[in-house]
């Protein structure tokens, strides 16, 4: 993955995929609707992955794991509608993560707020 991207993905020899969250730029990790793509192509590689024993989300950034929804894309909504979408793709984010046919631990090391405590 380039370094623009947020999720970085490690699948150790030993089946453990490690996922370090680190938002380019960022103080701390929020979660952005930019990322589904992003998100989109490492869970496509996670379930694809026969050999893959579980999955271990960390944090790039040294005291916090994700703060939660960034609030700027949240404050971009102009209906309820509009909302409701950005709602439903984190929700469908949340449940492929659920849904892997293998275990997933957040390894939490500071705030966890928000869509942080939904992920982990």
């Amino acid at each position: 993955m380039t370094d623009n991207n947020a999720f970085h993905l490690d699948i150790r020899d030993d089946g453990i995929a490690v996922i370090t969250i680190d938002v380019p730029g960022e103080r701390m990790n929020t979660l952005k609707d930019s990322f589904a793509d992003e998100v989109g192509r490492l869970m496509n590689r996670l379930e694809d992955n026969n050999e893959l024993k579980g999955v271990v989300f960390i944090s790039g950034k040294p005291d916090s794991f994700i703060a939660g929804a960034d609030i700027n894309m949240i404050n971009d909504c102009e209906t309820a509608a509009d909302t409701e979408s950005l709602a439903r793709k984190g929700q469908a984010m949340f449940d492929r993560i659920e849904q892997l046919n293998v275990p997933v631990v957040a390894a939490i090391h500071g705030a966890c707020l928000g869509g942080g405590l939904e992920l982990a």
